[in-house]
């Protein structure tokens, strides 16, 4: 069984509540921490995709390299069928890298 890619952008924003879940997912799941230098693998090989949120915004490019990888990376996922769980901050990066937009409400 395929594990589940979780995406973590923000040391402070960990997998959560998240992970008694996916500690029952039969092919588990592996953490990419994005904040620590790890880079997006290659889409290959995933149950499910899992994006975290961050202190950062979707935008922030200049700070955050590693967003414009991610967005690829779910273009990507969603190409091919691969199911995303975008949470706060992957919510930003998914409705971006679809054509849409993410802002601050009024």
């Amino acid at each position: 069984m395929r594990p589940v890619l979780v995406l973590q952008n923000d040391a402070d924003v960990p997998p959560g509540h998240l992970h008694a879940v996916l500690e029952e997912t039969p092919g588990g799941y592996e953490i990419c921490r994005l904040h620590a230098g790890e880079v997006v693998p290659g889409l290959d090989g995933w149950l499910g995709i899992i994006v975290l949120g961050g202190a950062m915004g979707g935008y922030d490019v200049g700070a955050y390299p590693y967003l414009d990888s991610e967005r690829a990376m779910l273009v990507a996922a969603v190409d091919a069928g691969v199911a995303v769980l975008a949470i706060c901050l992957g919510c930003q990066l998914l409705a971006d890298a679809l054509g849409g937009s993410a802002f601050r409400a009024p």
